[in-house]
């Protein structure tokens, strides 16, 4: 299973020292040697440890942005039925870049919101951050 770290200050400016954030990440680098990505907000910073699964290739790495830029997402577990909420997507016009299914809960969340929790079926950890509304979820 992947990695994952973050931190939300409630004032900007007040994150971590990059290479202090860095170091605490690799601390996860077991649970995800593939690969590692980092995306620092005003007032958040997200890390992601890769274990490839799904998808292997490069263009599923995290933290995923949305195609907008309003959502970022890290993302632990598995989404069962991603494949059959991808395809509702796929229905409404949604283009996905990977056939991960993470960018199926990034667009999942982008189209419903927060009420998308509830089509999840899986076992799962993830960061979610809206910037359009300044809010954060932390879902598990």
């Amino acid at each position: 299973m992947c990695g994952i770290l973050g931190q939300i200050n409630l004032k900007p400016g007040d994150l971590p020292h990059p290479e202090l954030f860095l170091q605490s990440l690799n601390l996860q680098e077991h649970r995800g040697p593939d690969d590692f990505g980092v995306h620092e907000g005003l007032d958040f910073v997200l890390g992601h440890r890769r274990l490839s699964i799904i998808d292997l290739d490069s263009h599923a790495k995290q933290p995923m942005v949305s195609d907008c830029g309003q959502y970022i997402v890290v993302f632990n577990g598995e989404i069962y039925n991603y494949q059959e909420l991808k395809s509702s997507l796929l229905e409404k016009g949604y283009v996905f870049q990977t056939s991960s299914d993470t960018e199926v809960l990034l667009y999942l969340f982008k189209d419903r919101g927060v009420d998308c929790l509830q089509d999840l079926i899986g076992m799962f950890a993830f960061a979610l951050v809206d910037l359009s509304k300044n809010e954060t979820y932390l879902v598990r």
